[in-house]
């Protein structure tokens, strides 16, 4: 029996006390009485002996009316121990909050980090704009503005007879011979004149094509003076 149980059975426990001590006490009273006659202190002590014995039914009877509330409270209280005190939960609030500050705070640093990469790439472009730029002005400068028309006039004669007829001895198509540009396809007989056929390799071909816009500005004027 816990310590609990006793304080709670107190009453019961002293009402039996009392009425087991008033029996013992009524009994050798009683012995006494035969001897030397009747007494009344053993009437008495047999009638709180009675007194205690209800009392103790009494409460016994209570007992077990209120034993189903008494195992509810038990259950209630033993929840209510299983549930968080408030430092804990204090200490639970603050752990979260804490958790959040951190989220948020990786989160700025993400967006941060977002903001500098998309202003990277964007340099990033720049630069590869300008690089390709470059190369086409490093590609183009090689060339003289004169080069670049003959080599223009050799591709729009590709797109429509298949090869540029130019004079034998034409100083542009020499230029271009001599840069590995064109490729003599050979000589057509016609009278009292000699042709030469040209065309573009495959490679620069591709490049006029892909540069067109610069090239036709950069050779603007000579087209001008040539119309």
């Amino acid at each position: 029996m816990s310590q609990d149980d006793v304080k709670r059975m107190a009453p019961e426990l002293v009402c039996g006390g009392v009425a087991v001590v008033s029996l013992a006490a009524a009994g050798g009273l009683g012995a006494f009485s035969q001897v030397f006659g009747s007494d009344p202190v053993g009437a008495c002590l047999i009638g709180l002996a009675a007194a205690s014995v209800g009392a103790l039914a009494g409460s016994a009877y209570r007992l077990r009316c209120n034993r189903g509330e008494h195992e509810a409270l038990t259950a209630r209280i033993a929840e209510l121990e299983l549930r968080p005190t408030v430092e804990l939960m204090e200490e639970a609030q603050g752990r979260a909050e804490a958790a959040e500050a951190d989220a948020q705070s990786a989160r700025a640093e993400l967006c941060e980090q977002a903001s500098e990469t998309l202003e990277m790439q964007g340099a990033c472009r720049a630069m590869a704009g300008e690089l390709q730029k470059a190369r086409a002005t490093a590609l183009l400068d090689q060339f003289s503005d004169f080069q670049l028309l003959a080599m223009c006039d050799i591709c729009d004669a590709e797109d429509t007879v298949g090869y540029l007829s130019r004079p034998f001895g034409d100083p542009a198509m020499e230029q271009l011979q001599a840069h590995d540009v064109v490729v003599l396809g050979g000589a057509s007989g016609r009278t009292g004149d000699r042709e030469l056929t040209w065309t573009l390799r495959p490679e620069w071909r591709r490049a006029v094509k892909g540069h067109r816009a610069e090239i036709d500005e950069r050779t603007k004027q000579l087209r001008e003076r040539r119309a």
